[in-house]
């Protein structure tokens, strides 16, 4: 019973598994299907997209254009409070755009409900939920119809059980006499949640802060081999790991302000570069 029951709550959080904090953003209407599913497949496209959090007069993004090649990697980078997770979040359909469009394949977003939307998109954000299940369950609740093991996105990012003196059914929680991870040892949980999910597209939206930067790079590039011919996105403070993506948007202000790849972005000397200038400077110290 109990089995069925985590069951059903992982399919009735299959759609993004972190978005319950969104929802007082979300402004429900009423939803047309125009297809059944919404591909993933194709290139991603950003037409003057502008974003008004309700309740406020200020424009977290203003005008962002934007192409995202299928297949490729996108690394966003800026400061805080610069726009990169509200970017994140109206190229994944969360948030209804105030002006613009989104488009996947040449077909705009909204024209499709949630559950279209949110098919094969796969997301690990910063604040993701640890749940007090098991071990197995805490990853298998991204895609509990599958039957496929564990194990193989788990060895992938270096997530071993055996190491953390933990097994499948141990609980993660002391609450139920379980045991308690670190915060990098949750988020490597979380990111082999987001990898076990079907996807053609995924979003690692800082899921990394809690795990040193040469982990954190080393993490980047497997999940960059893992998404091999999908599109993956992700944000990051850290911008040594930003060499591995094939595309960086630098924002600022709710706005792009640069873009390119790394050399090109260092060679340009500008936002990027000083970033850079100023993280190198702080490592050597």
């Amino acid at each position: 019973m109990l089995k069925n029951l985590i069951s059903n709550i992982g399919e009735a959080l299959a759609g993004i598994s972190t978005t319950s904090f969104l929802i007082r953003f979300i402004i429900e209407e009423k939803e047309i299907e125009i297809e059944k599913e919404l591909s993933k497949t194709g290139d991603i496209v950003l037409r003057n997209v502008s974003f008004i959090y309700p309740n406020t007069k200020k424009k977290s993004l203003s005008n962002i254009n934007l192409r995202i090649k299928a297949g490729t990697s996108l690394a966003i980078v800026g400061e805080n409070g610069s726009g990169k997770s509200t970017l994140t979040k109206v190229i994944m359909g969360l948030y209804k755009l105030s002006q613009g469009t989104v488009q996947y394949d040449g077909k705009n977003i909204e024209k499709y409900s949630k559950s279209s939307k949110f098919t094969n998109i796969s997301a690990v954000f910063q604040n993701f939920i640890k749940y007090k299940l098991s071990a197995e369950d805490n990853i298998r609740i991204s895609n509990f119809s599958s039957q496929d093991s564990i194990g193989n996105v788990s060895s992938q990012i270096n997530l071993s059980f055996d190491d953390l003196k933990i097994n499948n059914e141990t609980i993660l929680s002391r609450d139920f006499g379980g045991q308690e991870l670190s915060g990098g040892e949750w988020q490597r949980v979380a990111i082999a949640r987001g990898l076990y999910r079907p996807h053609d597209v995924i979003v690692l939206d800082e899921p990394t802060s809690a795990i040193d930067p040469i982990e954190e790079a080393n993490v980047f590039c497997t999940f960059k081999k893992l998404s091999n011919n999908r599109t993956c996105i992700f944000v990051t403070h850290r911008l040594g790991s930003t060499q591995i993506a094939d595309k960086i948007v630098v924002m600022e202000g709710g706005k792009i302000v640069e873009e390119g790849t790394n050399q090109e972005l260092i060679n340009l000397k500008g936002k990027y570069y000083n970033l850079l200038e100023s993280q190198a400077k702080w490592y050597k110290r």
